[in-house]
């Protein structure tokens, strides 16, 4: 009995070890913050001053494109307001491929800027033109937003 004993304990200890080691892997770690790519571009291809791309097979897999010439930090700050909204509702990560236009409101109901959003278009417009995601004459930055833990 006395030389059993050791060894049920032992197997108890390797099972139990197993089981922390299995759970411990199986967990998901919550995502701190999500990317997001900031473009301006002069050769803006659709109507409006501002788009919200979603693309599940980039990273990251949300552009906010706007037009160089227009670009400002109130239309800035709509457009990330809509992209929160849009992920609270879809989840951070896009399922399909999707083009949404951000309107700008008036200037009547006009928001209150994000303190930071002048400061990320001149990080952008600091930025040398390239080609980036099918956009020519394109500068661009990556910034990170909260997640809304609504992934699907």
């Amino acid at each position: 009995m006395r030389k059993t004993l050791p060894t049920v304990w032992a197997g108890l200890v390797a099972i139990l070890t197993v089981s922390v080691v299995a759970s411990a892997q199986t967990q998901t770690t919550k995502v701190k913050r999500v990317p997001v790519s900031v473009v301006l571009t002069s050769a803006f291809p659709y109507a409006g001053d501002v788009v919200i791309l979603r693309r599940p097979e980039t990273v990251p897999s949300d552009l906010i494109v706007m037009r160089s010439n227009k670009a400002s930090a109130a239309i800035f700050s709509e457009a990330i307001r809509d992209l929160i909204d849009i992920r609270k509702n879809g989840g951070d990560l896009p399922a399909t491929n999707a083009l949404l236009r951000s309107r700008p409101t008036d200037s009547k109901t006009r928001r209150t800027l994000f303190p930071w959003s002048e400061r990320v278009l001149a990080d952008v417009r600091a930025k040398p033109v390239e080609t980036f995601g099918g956009f020519t004459n394109a500068q661009v930055v990556q910034i990170w937003l909260p997640p809304t833990h609504k992934d699907k």
